[in-house]
């Protein structure tokens, strides 16, 4: 009838195309207990990472993206001690490639709006 645009349908995409539907990055961690890697294979995917550091913690959630042709991820654990046990490691092989791990920095030190201290 009108192409649909109808205000119902988005034409297939979902709002966030600019990062193939993903939105901003952002972790929803809000204890703030991340690692950064940098350097990964561009072929591994989250299953390497998760087998990898998983035996340092619970992690909540992984977000491996490629930006300029090299890929990183975001790794955010329930708890401080699995970031601080990765850390204290120094060397860490995913997909058969060494990585660089550092502690991921909160944007401007914030905690979300939703937090609330238990």
């Amino acid at each position: 009838r009108n192409g649909g645009r109808d205000g119902n349908s988005r034409g297939g995409r979902d709002g966030n195309s600019r990062n193939g539907g993903r939105g901003k990055r952002e972790i929803k961690n809000p204890l703030g207990n991340y690692i950064f890697l940098r350097g990964l294979p561009v072929e591994s995917k989250a299953e390497h990472i998760r087998e990898v550091f998983g035996s340092f913690g619970e992690i909540v959630e992984v977000d491996d993206f490629v930006s300029q042709g090299h890929k990183y991820a975001n790794v955010a654990f329930s708890s401080p001690s699995a970031v601080s046990a990765c850390l204290d490691k120094k060397t860490f092989v995913v997909a058969g490639k060494p990585v660089e791990v550092s502690k991921r920095k909160d944007p401007k030190n914030k905690k979300p709006k939703s937090y609330t201290p238990k």
